[in-house]
């Protein structure tokens, strides 16, 4: 407001001339009163910070004199939306700086928190945190130790003693989770076997909003680190090394059958199919099967075809390798305990081809396991057994033939295709046949099929 009353002061050189500025003729008070509202103006208080922080932390004079100087003349120009934006986040960005250096450092902005944490993050590197701090834009180092921690001991809060569990704090209660377990090896292939690093990777898969106050109460620490409990590193040994036989009767076919699904997504799923080869085969559209049902999906929430955004959350990596069976039973502890906390009866895991058959096998050993424990295979392993399959039941027919012939493969591309080893080039030789069929004048052949039959 001090501000605006400056600018009313202000006469300019010529009176009927809109497109010049003011002068200010009282730029010492201007200063003043810029320095007594950023003095004023309280910093950003906890870490749940956005750009609607942004205007809390910074007052209405200095960004109103930021714009002004960035904007000059074209401020009485007709803008779009983009340039004025533009303006706004540069004034914002200095703002936050003179803001944060005005304070030495006391009063923290969202941009030196979040720059700050992000920088740390990916580069992990204590010398370029502390060069773009001397330049004023980021949190000190110790300051960004301080919020790490911070963050650290909210996690720590729900960490169940016994089992060394954490809850990842964005996953909400009565949403369905599916969990997924896979290894990390990192410089495996060396000669001498020195200096890999082999570990467990689990992530946490749910649908839905996030935990709207899930930075809610969390303040930096006053500590640089933390010690961890052991429970949290303890890898859970097996007990039961053998499994039972689980079927002592010959398997029946039957059980595996698929019965009639009349639920609404299936039906729903088929039509889009039935839709998108329609569609396709008159010349309609012109996207592709993938860009097509991504279309589809992008549907407001709660629309008949549309769907929740998937989060994603990871939890804490184990530094066992995933194949041994004791790390396996770890990480179904673990997961199993997220579960029943918030909620859900049975463990979805999800696995690639190599631990598929050990996590399998530690399911039929353990009884617990058997009753809620589900165990599931990658959904990239199984499309490229399924690939195979096509290929096997389709040899000579002339399906790779015809795929050499068209130009859409060469010939060492369509044995790939058909031993289901290149999974992208062979998802889209199979979507492409897919779409080409209805357009396949079958009827001719067909007659011309029973007409040398008849002969």
């Amino acid at each position: 407001m001090a501000l605006s009353q400056l600018v009313a002061q202000g006469t300019a050189d010529e009176e009927n001339d809109e497109l010049t500025l003011p002068i200010y003729h009282q730029q010492d008070n201007l200063l003043s009163l810029v320095r007594a509202d950023v003095r004023e103006t309280p910093g950003c208080k906890g870490l749940d910070i956005g750009m609607h922080d942004v205007g809390d932390c910074v007052p209405e004079s200095l960004q109103m004199f930021l714009n002004l100087l960035f904007g000059g003349e074209r401020l009485l120009d007709e803008e779009t939306i983009e340039e004025k934006e533009n303006v706004r986040s540069k004034a914002l960005a200095v703002a936050q700086d003179i803001v944060y250096g005005e304070s030495n450092g006391k009063k923290w902005t969202p941009k030196h928190i979040g720059v700050g944490s992000t920088l740390h993050q990916v580069t992990r590197s204590k010398d370029i945190v502390k060069l773009f701090h001397k330049a004023g834009h980021i949190l000190s180092y110790d300051q960004i130790l301080q919020l790490d921690t911070g963050l650290t001991e909210s996690v720590l809060n729900t960490l169940d003693e016994e089992s060394g569990t954490v809850i990842p704090p964005n996953l909400v209660q009565g949403n369905f989770i599916h969990f997924s377990a896979g290894n990390i090896d990192i410089l495996d292939e060396t000669l001498d076997g020195k200096n890999t690093f082999h570990a467990t990777q689990i992530a946490a898969w749910q649908r839905g909003a996030e935990n709207s106050s899930l930075l809610d109460g969390v303040n930096p620490s006053k500590k640089r680190n933390l010690n961890i409990p052991e429970s949290m590193d303890k890898i859970e040994t097996i007990v039961a090394r053998k499994s039972n036989r689980v079927f002592i009767k010959a398997v029946r076919t039957t059980w595996y059958d698929q019965a009639e699904d009349k639920k609404e997504c299936k039906q729903a799923a088929k039509a889009t199919d039935l839709a998108f080869n329609m569609l396709r085969s008159e010349g309609v559209i012109r996207s592709g099967w993938t860009e097509f049902n991504q279309s589809l999906s992008r549907g407001e929430v709660g629309d008949k075809f549309g769907h929740e955004v998937t989060k994603v959350v990871y939890m804490l990596i184990r530094q066992a390798p995933a194949h041994e069976m004791d790390t396996l039973n770890t990480v179904v502890k673990k997961c199993m305990h997220v579960a029943t906390v918030l909620g859900q009866q049975y463990t979805i895991i999800t696995v690639d081809q190599a631990l598929y058959c050990k996590l399998v096998e530690l399911k039929w050993a353990i009884p617990e396991y058997r009753e809620k424990l589900v165990v599931q295979l990658g959904g990239l392993h199984i499309s490229m057994c399924f690939l195979k399959t096509i290929g096997d039941h389709m040899k000579g027919s002339g399906l790779v033939d015809s795929c050499i012939e068209s130009g859409l493969p060469g010939p060492n591309a369509a044995e790939t295709v058909v031993n289901g080893k290149a999974y992208k080039r062979a998802m889209r030789a199979h979507k492409i046949t897919l779409q080409a069929s209805p357009m396949v004048p079958v009827g001719p052949a067909v007659t011309q099929v029973l007409q040398n039959d008849q002969c």
